[in-house]
């Protein structure tokens, strides 16, 4: 099969491409068969800016491809492209688009692999009508350059018939080339050119341009919190998938309404969130109480007088299964029954839930209704959570929950806007997830790339490698955070660790808040929920065959601001129906 970059088509790709992108992919061809698709081209020799649908790199030589779907007819020069009713038209034809393409390759070629190595590529263009046979001849262009309907079947063929054509046409400019690629000279080849052909192409400068986006797009973010923090709505619940500033709306809404002299009780689910949004509200007056949610019950537990029962219990327990999903809500519920019956605990004024459908189950919700002045019925609050696939990380969600908190509500918002992530990485979590697209804010062209491996041990090297790479490109080490689909003591940055030149510090609560601009971190995908940063490195991810392991690759990727790598075996994509995502 052909190594495809990216491995899957691009979500916004016409059907066409996406057709076309299957029949190179299942080619039966060495590995030394490298396929490019939608690649930007920044050196175009008459615009700013232009756009090869396909490169395949190979032993043959190096071909762009122009892909047009449905009828293809040209009438007094006119070109008219497509379907009946959604057909466009164009003087400048297909064979024009694809013959200048090649132009600003072969300058990429030279200008990164040097003029020897563009002496010994041979680049060729040819243009692919998988929609219908195409026969017309034409002084503009050979039959040999086109792939239609009917020869679709076997792409093979067709490419060494324009390699053939290509050469003979190369030898009128007295051009000779070596009769095959070498493998190695294929790989540095498909190396050079994985990061497309981008005005921006160095990561820190990506990083410089999502700044600027964010910076922008918060003021937006504001304009939610606005309605959703209206007096005449005291219990909102808020749904928005990852990225779309529900954790940035829940901090300002607990500042703003701690302000009024509102006591406020901020939770989550990830202790690791808790501790981070603590220093976020460093300045406030301490009326904002943030805790994680089982820190929270632990603390209720204690002030009511139960720390000897929990301690015993904690000891005699070695599964955090039973410790977090029995042991805490039995306790916090006897607990928080008692300690509002003594008048021990205080009520809070305002309930602020982040990230709620790890928290929306019972009895907890309960307990924390009975803390909560006039309770959840009457009482004010605002829930913000994902229902869709971050709920499956923990699998705590109760529907028979969600439904009584919707007859509380008096707004039910959603956010259905996203502000963290590049529109490129958008798009490749909903192909791998099936999750409807939202409203990218993101512009920046930063796709998903994948690395494989076929051990571990690759997997730390190519990792390593990575992290040098980046680092020389002077990114800095604390923009840097590798993601591990496994927990912590099964992930292969504990057992095999990257040796370089920064700290590497695995975040846990105490960690967190040592790390400094010198540090590159790293975290489990479950405990990094709610989280951030602009460089995602993925690691030990499961193929995504089922909703929990959806569910890994969803989170992990969408905590990216700028930029993801995803470090994968090579059975990631071997799953169903991938290609039409």
């Amino acid at each position: 099969m052909t190594v495809m970059i990216p491995p899957v088509p691009l979500l916004s790709a016409p059907s066409s491409e996406k057709q076309v992108f299957k029949i190179i992919r299942d080619m039966p061809v060495s590995e030394d068969y490298y396929c490019l698709h939608s690649v930007g081209l920044a050196r175009h020799h008459r615009k700013t800016y232009g756009e090869a649908d396909f490169i395949i790199i190979s032993p043959l030589g190096v071909f762009c491809l122009e892909v047009k779907g449905g009828h293809v007819v040209r009438k007094d020069g006119i070109w008219t492209i497509g379907w009946p009713g959604r057909s466009y038209e164009s003087i400048e034809g297909p064979f024009k688009q694809a013959q200048e393409t090649i132009f600003p390759l072969i300058d990429e070629i030279s200008q990164r692999l040097g003029k020897n190595f563009k002496s010994k590529t041979m680049v060729g263009w040819g243009v692919v009508i998988p929609d219908q046979p195409f026969r017309d001849e034409d002084p503009e262009w050979s039959l040999n350059v086109v792939c239609d309907a009917g020869g679709k079947e076997n792409f093979m063929a067709y490419l060494e018939r324009l390699a053939t054509h290509t050469k003979e046409r190369e030898s009128l400019h007295k051009r000779k080339y070596p009769k095959l690629l070498s493998p190695e000279e294929c790989r540095e080849l498909a190396d050079c050119f994985r990061g497309d052909f981008n005005n921006i192409s160095r990561i820190g400068d990506l990083i410089g341009v999502s700044q600027d986006e964010i910076t922008e797009l918060s003021k937006q973010q504001y304009t939610v919190l606005d309605h959703t923090l209206d007096p005449s709505n005291p219990r909102i619940k808020c749904t928005g998938a990852a990225g779309t500033g529900k954790t940035l709306i829940a901090l300002e809404a607990a500042r703003r309404l701690a302000s009024e002299g509102l006591s406020v009780l901020f939770l989550c689910y990830n202790r690791l969130l808790g501790e981070h949004l603590k220093t976020k509200t460093i300045e406030t007056d301490g009326t904002i109480h943030i805790w994680s949610l089982h820190q929270f019950m632990r603390n209720i537990i204690i002030l009511s007088g139960y720390r000897e029962d929990l301690v015993d219990r904690e000891n005699r327990s070695n599964d955090d299964t039973e410790l977090f999903g029995s042991i805490y809500p039995d306790l916090f519920e006897t607990a928080g029954l008692k300690g509002v019956s003594d008048q021990i605990i205080e009520l809070f004024d305002v309930l602020i839930i982040d990230e709620a459908q790890d928290v929306l189950y019972s009895p907890t919700i309960d307990v924390l209704g009975i803390l909560l002045k006039q309770g959840l019925e009457g009482g004010r609050w605002l829930f913000l959570l994902d229902p869709d696939l971050q709920s499956e990380i923990y699998g705590k969600m109760d529907q028979r929950v969600i439904t009584t908190i919707d007859n509380y509500c008096t707004a039910n918002l959603s956010l259905k806007e996203n502000f963290r992530n590049p529109e490129t990485v958008v798009d490749q979590i909903c192909r791998l997830t099936g999750i409807t697209k939202p409203d990218c804010k993101r512009k920046i062209k930063s796709p998903v790339e994948y690395i494989t491996y076929s051990s571990r041990a690759e997997q730390t090297r190519k990792l390593k490698s990575l992290i040098i790479k980046l680092l020389s490109e002077k990114v800095a080490a604390s923009s840097i955070t590798i993601l591990s689909g496994s927990s912590r003591n099964d992930s292969s940055i504990s057992s095999n660790p990257p040796e370089i030149s920064k700290k590497l510090v695995w975040l846990d609560s105490k960690s967190i808040n040592t790390v400094d601009s010198n540090c590159i971190t790293a975290c489990s995908v479950s405990a990094f929920k709610g989280m951030e940063n602009e460089i995602i490195i993925l690691t030990d991810l499961p193929s995504p065959t089922g909703t929990w392991e959806k569910s890994v690759a969803y989170v992990g990727m969408s905590r990216s601001l700028v930029k993801v790598y995803a470090l994968v075996d090579g059975d990631f994509f071997k799953f169903e129906n991938i290609g039409d995502l």
